[in-house]
């Protein structure tokens, strides 16, 4: 495996941080780490793109362990997982698109791209790069795209212009057509037996691929916020940012297992005081 790839049995995580150090432009870094929290390994420090902007975001790890996805500025660009000192070496595979996602095959990436102002799609693109194919488009805001685990389906989140603040999950087609609706929710993730997780607010839940059998994993206290998830490879344990609200610290990684039990908090560094973003190797 190249430096900093997962070990058998999904035992790495890796972590988008923005570090803001005094009198400097911020900047992003990506490591992985194991869930214990030991064995940091950088893989990833880029340079600022503007004053107060960490411009590399939302690594998501290959189905192999060896390649990551990222967000390059407005660009969706591809990688070793190991450390590379020459950032600017990895591809560009589309120049503008966000929070890319890899199919379980490992060929294709399903991100969301900005069309024009107010109109938003759901697309596919090979990771080496090509035509990009639109699935969804819609004057909604998109985020947070995912595959079904065999691939035939995209996972996404809609906030709709006409309900503020009621984010909803949808299913459509990797070959297009009519999306389908999962319910409220936001940041689905799909394990490898087909259970969905996914966010409300402060909590953490799991449901059917259709949809059916919500049930709530883990609820943190009122004020409090949890970010992205992303399910261990063997579907045990589901990763996710939490932040614990204006009393304390910035952001936290925990881990809690699908039968609500195991609950902990990833012990990082000190020096990874915020991370922004967590994903599972396999």
């Amino acid at each position: 495996m190249p430096g900093g790839a997962s070990a058998t049995g999904g035992s790495r995580l890796l972590i988008e941080t923005c570090f803001q150090p005094p009198f400097a432009d911020p900047h992003s870094e990506f490591h992985t780490v194991r869930p214990d929290g030991r064995e940091l390994r950088k893989v990833r420090r880029f340079p600022t793109l503007g004053p107060n902007d960490c411009a590399h975001r939302y690594p998501n790890w290959s189905p192999d362990g060896r390649r990551v996805a990222y967000m390059s500025g407005d660009a969706i660009t591809v990688g070793p997982v190991g450390w590379r000192r020459v950032w600017l070496r990895d591809r560009i595979v589309t120049r503008i698109g966000m929070w890319p996602a890899w199919s379980p095959d490992g060929r294709r990436l399903a991100f969301i791209r900005r069309e024009a102002d107010v109109v938003n799609s759901v697309s596919v693109v090979s990771a080496a790069g090509g035509r990009v194919r639109r699935l969804v488009k819609t004057n909604d805001s998109l985020e947070w795209p995912s595959w079904s685990a065999d691939g035939r389906h995209v996972l996404y989140s809609t906030n709709m212009v006409s309900q503020p603040g009621q984010i909803q999950m949808w299913r459509v087609s990797a070959a297009g057509g009519r999306p389908r609706p999962l319910g409220r929710g936001r940041s689905a993730d799909m394990a490898p037996d087909g259970k969905i997780a996914f966010i409300t607010g402060h909590a953490v839940w799991t449901m059917n691929a259709d949809g059916s059998g919500r049930r709530r994993v883990v609820r943190h206290s009122p004020g409090s916020m949890v970010w992205r998830l992303a399910w261990s490879p063997d579907g045990s344990r589901i990763a996710y940012v939490f932040y614990p609200g204006r009393n304390g610290p910035v952001s936290r990684v925990r881990i809690v297992g699908r039968d609500r039990r195991g609950r902990r908090v990833v012990d990082l560094p000190r020096r990874i005081d915020s991370p922004l973003y967590v994903h599972w190797g396999s």
